[in-house]
C-alpha cells in the first residue's frame, strides 16, 4: 500500500491550453518535460495537417467552380449514392 501511495505522490497533473487545444496530462514528475514536448509537437503536427488539408479543399473548390462555370457537369453525388447501396 505504501508503494502505491508513494507512486501517486510522484505523479503530476498538468492542464495545458495551447492554440485551440486543451489537454490534461498526468505523468510522473521526471517525465513532465518530455511528455509536454511530445504533446505540443503532436498538436503542432495536427494543426499543420489541418491547415494543409483546408488549403487543399479550398483549391479543389476553386477548380470545381471554374469547371462548373465552363459548363462541366458533375455527377459525383449520384455515383456516390450508387456505390453506397
Amino acid at each position: 500500500m505504501s508503494e502505491a501511495v508513494s507512486k501517486l505522490s510522484l505523479e503530476t497533473k498538468i492542464k495545458l491550453k495551447y492554440k485551440e487545444w486543451e489537454v490534461e496530462i498526468t505523468c510522473v514528475e521526471d517525465k513532465v518535460k518530455n511528455v509536454v514536448e511530445n504533446v505540443l509537437t503532436g498538436i503542432d503536427i495536427a494543426s499543420l495537417s489541418s491547415t494543409k488539408t483546408n488549403s487543399e479543399i479550398e483549391k479543389l473548390k476553386t477548380q470545381l467552380n471554374k469547371a462548373n462555370n465552363l459548363g462541366v457537369k458533375f455527377i459525383f453525388a449520384e455515383q456516390a449514392k450508387r456505390l453506397m447501396f
